[in-house]
């Protein structure tokens, strides 16, 4: 009888490390799927959040070089230009979230710079502050 006991304990041990290691699996996974849902949704929307950002400020210096060329010199011409083509070039920037933050200062110094003097009065928003970022 003893015998019978030993045999449905381990029995029953055996079912219980099944379902447990069923269970931490079905969970381990059903963790990753959800923290993957949530970090592409969350790029997702900080891309959508950049890209707009970027369209905006190359849209206004896209503007200002082709309605205002007369009125530029050659040198200010030549930098609305130049940042506008390391605007275009964004699909090949290094996507780290700390690069991405320096180049997109620098872009907002060169353009605010190039903004006060062809004599449009800018403001910038601090991105430290962002909390989306």
């Amino acid at each position: 009888m003893e015998e019978k006991n030993e045999d449905l304990f381990d029995a029953v041990y055996a079912l219980e490390q099944q379902k447990y290691g069923e269970g931490q699996t079905e969970g381990t996974e059903e963790g990753h799927k959800n923290h993957y849902q949530q970090g592409f949704l969350l790029g997702w929307q900080q891309a959508c959040h950049l890209l707009h950002e970027l369209g905006t400020v190359e849209g206004l210096l896209s503007s200002i070089a082709v309605n205002r060329k007369a009125e530029l010199s050659p040198r200010t011409h030549s930098q609305v230009v130049r940042l506008l083509e390391d605007l275009q070039g964004w699909p090949s920037w290094d996507p780290s979230e700390k690069n991405i933050e320096e180049k997109l200062r620098g872009i907002h110094t060169r353009a605010r710079n190039l903004l006060r003097r062809v004599g449009i009065s800018v403001k910038v928003v601090d991105r430290s502050v962002d909390s989306e970022f």
